[in-house]
C-alpha cells in the first residue's frame, strides 16, 4: 500500500515538473519566432555556459538572453567572455568583436561601424535620399601576446601596418609593395599564420 502511494506521489510530481517545463518552453518558443533573436550560447567569465535566444542589447555593450525557461537576462560585455549565434563574438576591451579567423599566432576580428552620414534632400521630390551603405566592416588583428586588438586602417594607412607584421617578411613585403591590401585581410592573416 505504501509503495502505491509513493509511486502515485512520484508520478504526480513528475507530471507537475513536466507541465511547468512545457509552460516555460512556451515563453521561450515565443522568442524563437522573433527575427531579432537567434539561438545561441553565452560563456560567462567563470566558464558557465548559458543557452537561449540572444539579441544585441540597446547599448551594444550587452546582450539580451532569453533562457530556455523563459527568463530574460541582460548581460553586459564586462560580465562574459563570448557568445555565439550564427557567428562567434568575443569580448575584448569590453567591446564585441566578430571572430573571422581564430588562430594562436594571429586572429582576425571585425566590427560593423558607421561611415558617417550618407544622405540628402532629393532636389526633385524634396524627400530624403541616401547614398550607398552607411556602414562598413572594420578589421582588427590580435597576436596572442597582445591584450587588445589593433585596428587595421584602409587605403594608404594600411602600409603603416607593415611594421606590425615585421616578423613575417612575406606579409611585410606584400603590404609595402601594395600587393596585399586591407580588403584581403583573410588572405593576409592566412599568410602570416603560415610564416615560420
Amino acid at each position: 500500500m505504501i509503495r502505491i502511494v509513493l509511486l502515485t506521489i512520484s508520478l504526480v510530481m513528475a507530471l507537475a515538473v513536466q507541465a511547468q517545463y512545457e509552460e516555460e518552453s512556451k515563453k521561450y518558443k515565443k522568442y524563437k519566432t522573433k527575427s531579432k533573436y537567434n539561438s545561441g550560447t553565452v560563456i560567462l567569465k567563470d566558464s558557465t555556459r548559458l543557452e537561449g535566444m540572444i539579441k544585441r542589447y540597446k547599448s551594444y555593450r550587452g546582450i539580451e538572453l532569453i533562457t530556455k525557461s523563459g527568463k530574460k537576462k541582460i548581460l553586459y560585455a564586462k560580465n562574459f567572455i563570448e557568445y555565439q549565434t550564427k557567428s562567434r563574438y568575443v569580448v575584448l576591451t569590453n567591446e564585441f568583436y566578430k571572430v573571422e579567423i581564430d588562430n594562436p599566432n594571429l586572429s582576425l576580428y571585425s566590427q560593423i561601424e558607421s561611415n558617417g552620414s550618407y544622405g540628402g534632400v532629393d532636389p526633385i521630390s524634396g524627400g530624403t535620399i541616401s547614398y550607398g551603405n552607411p556602414y562598413a566592416r572594420a578589421y582588427y588583428v590580435k597576436k596572442s601576446r597582445q591584450d587588445s586588438p589593433k585596428y587595421v586602417p584602409g587605403g594608404d594607412g594600411f602600409k603603416r601596418m607593415a611594421d606590425y607584421f615585421s616578423d613575417c617578411e612575406l606579409v611585410m613585403k606584400g603590404i609595402l609593395s601594395g600587393e596585399l591590401k586591407e580588403k584581403s585581410m583573410r588572405h593576409v592573416v592566412g599568410l602570416y599564420n603560415k610564416c615560420e
